[in-house]
């Protein structure tokens, strides 16, 4: 879709400099000799090759989105004091996919920091295992469908995002449904999830605050299981279908089960081609904490999956079942 190729009599061109430091304008800025700075021999890796090149094609730095504040928090006391408008945030982005922390956009934990131990900028919500940001390896599946989408590559062979894969499906359910919606099956389907914050309104049962403030101000989702809900009814929240790029998702969440007559929560994937994926269950009284829950799943190459959370009633209204900070990403767990 893009290539780059050596200057002949270009009036517009980029010039290559083994200058100090690594660092590239973002996209063409008007002058006619473009610098991109790869001093050697730090700045010669293939990892921060394609980070300045990503910025000379028109891309800021993953962390600077208008949106990152719900992915990461920037440590500015700990940034050296020359270094903090790398971590500036722009509101004018055009986000074209999810907040990807595997971006070779997004600087590493303790970039730029004052000390090494220091973070710079950390996850939320804190969570283990915490998502590793700052790979310099490859481009992510998602850099590859921004470039993809910004320069119209749909034209020639690769066909577009649609407005369900650039939607984002990461969630914390403290704004909205971030994309994921209740779905209706004639067979299985029998009642709605509900969004909520503070004590679901059973006792001995249900989660007293969110899991990712920790505080009644919070919001999660969960199952209610008092009447006219009764046993094994089934409620079932899903995404819409995704553009699958890469070989291997880890779907990645936290959940709630507490209650003596709890039920099941059930994991699964619908590529559209074959019967339904179940990828994981859990079941029973699971305890009074969040718990953090794992998935990963291999789709069928080029499928359009749509990822589903089942909450299943128990034997009684004990059985309230929550979820909360869900994460959707290409690779592994």
């Amino acid at each position: 879709c893009i290539r780059f190729v050596p200057r002949r009599a270009e009036v517009a061109y980029i010039f290559i400099s083994n200058g100090k430091g690594c660092w590239a304008y973002v996209g063409k800025t008007g002058y006619s000799s473009q610098t991109v700075s790869l001093g050697i021999p730090g700045c010669v890796a293939k990892g921060i090759v394609l980070h300045e090149f990503m910025h000379v094609v028109g891309f800021q730095h993953e962390h600077s989105r208008n949106d990152r504040d719900r992915y990461v928090q920037i440590v500015r006391q700990n940034i050296q004091g020359d270094m903090t408008m790398n971590f500036d945030r722009y509101n004018d982005t055009v986000n074209y996919v999810v907040y990807d922390y595997n971006s070779v956009m997004h600087y590493s934990k303790t970039a730029f920091s004052k000390q090494i131990y220091l973070p710079s900028i950390q996850v939320i919500p804190k969570r283990k295992p915490e998502p590793i940001i700052g790979q310099r390896e490859r481009l992510s599946p998602y850099d590859i469908e921004e470039v993809k989408y910004l320069y119209s590559c749909a034209r020639r062979q690769l066909q577009r995002l649609s407005l369900i894969q650039v939607c984002s499906i990461n969630c914390t359910f403290d704004n909205d449904l971030c994309g994921w919606t209740h779905i209706t099956l004639a067979t299985t389907d029998d009642f709605n999830w509900i969004r909520h914050k503070g004590k679901t309104s059973s006792g001995g049962t249900g989660p007293l605050n969110d899991h990712t403030y920790g505080t009644n101000a919070g919001y999660y989702m969960y199952v209610e299981g008092s009447r006219p809900r009764v046993r094994n009814h089934v409620a079932i929240l899903s995404t819409p279908r995704i553009g699958v790029s890469a070989p291997q998702r880890c779907v990645t969440f936290w959940y709630h089960m507490w209650g003596n007559g709890m039920g099941t929560l059930d994991v699964s994937a619908d590529s559209g081609r074959t019967t339904l994926s179940y990828l994981k269950n859990v079941a029973g009284n699971q305890g009074t904490r969040w718990k953090n829950m794992q998935v990963q799943y291999n789709p069928p190459r080029n499928a359009r999956v749509a990822f589903r959370i089942e909450g299943v009633v128990g034997n009684d209204y004990r059985s309230d079942i929550a979820v909360d900070d869900i994460s959707i990403h290409p690779g592994n767990c």
